[in-house]
């Protein structure tokens, strides 16, 4: 796994598992 596919598994999941946790708060936001 190249570190490209790594940091973009690793913000889709935090990205989601933030969105469970906070419905109302969009992750995109931050950029």
């Amino acid at each position: 796994m190249s570190n490209a596919e790594k940091w973009g598994f690793e913000f889709f999941f935090c990205g989601t598992m933030t969105r469970i946790a906070n419905p109302e708060i969009s992750v995109f936001r931050d950029f």
